[in-house]
């Protein structure tokens, strides 16, 4: 799984999200990252609005 910080924008692959960035040390700042495919499916539900 492709992850990333919200706080120092690391980025990593690991097969579990951990409680903590192994970069910087932020807890809770952990999420996957958006593929080109997830902006595009956001896009278009913004635009049926």
């Amino acid at each position: 799984m492709n992850l990333v910080c919200a706080k120092c924008n690391y980025k990593f692959e690991k097969d579990k999200t951990p409680k903590l960035c192994p970069y910087c040390g932020k807890e809770g700042s952990m999420g996957k990252t958006k593929s080109a495919q997830d902006f595009l499916n956001e896009s278009l539900m913004e635009s049926d609005e």
